[in-house]
């Protein structure tokens, strides 16, 4: 649609994202940010997405159901990560006070689905992850407990509205977004798996993405 265009993804800490904006060094921020609120910051609803809990698919000990006794019993890979997603799960084990034995501290998703896949351990993550690596040896399975949604959305600086191309980009991601959680794409099985994931999940933000339109 634009073959002039080229996009710069930026990881930006989320202590500095409302200044990035401001400045206009990032023209649009793209994931689960409930920091950002400020009084000149544009934000738009994009979707809701699931958490999952992960284990290998041959796992001794969990089948197709996994109960909160096997949750707790299990070794547990916890990601650290810079974006804000994992805490409302963190958030949740604490309010819940439930007790597990976290094996593993990652700041990252990236190594999560080859540890799991060829281990016993067990983590919860954002569904799309799961659903990406699920032909890689792994099984989603609905965690015990319900954990409210990561509410995913776009945010802009008001100034960017006066602005054709960041204005036309806001419009483009929308279009590809809104109400259309892309873990579609990366399942072929998506909506009997998002269905069973999401079964017991209560309340209503993955890897978080800042563009800038050069």
């Amino acid at each position: 649609m634009a073959p002039g265009a080229s996009l710069r993804c930026l990881p930006t800490s989320h202590e500095d994202l409302e200044d990035a904006l401001e400045s206009g060094e990032i023209d649009l921020a793209i994931g689960y940010f409930p920091d950002l609120v400020g009084p000149n910051i544009v934000t738009e609803d994009l979707f809701d997405h699931p958490f999952t809990s992960i284990v290998r698919k041959d796992h001794p000990t969990i089948g197709d159901t996994l109960s909160l006794e096997q949750f707790l019993a299990a070794d547990h890979i916890v990601v650290n990560q810079q974006g804000r997603s994992q805490e409302i799960f963190e958030r949740r084990v604490r309010e819940l006070k439930l007790q597990r034995r976290v094996v593993l501290h990652l700041p990252h998703f990236m190594s999560v689905p080859q540890l799991i896949a060829t281990s016993d351990m067990i983590s919860t993550v954002p569904f799309s992850l799961g659903a990406w690596y699920a032909n890689a040896g792994l099984k989603l399975l609905p965690p015990p407990v319900s954990i409210p949604l990561i509410e995913l959305k776009q945010h802009w600086h008001r100034r960017m509205d006066n602005e054709p191309a960041v204005r036309w980009l806001q419009t483009i991601v929308a279009e590809e977004l809104r109400d259309r959680d892309p873990a579609l794409a990366m399942s072929a099985d998506y909506a009997k798996s998002r269905a069973k994931a999401a079964a017991p999940v209560a309340g209503r933000s993955a890897t978080t993405i800042a563009s800038r339109l050069r």
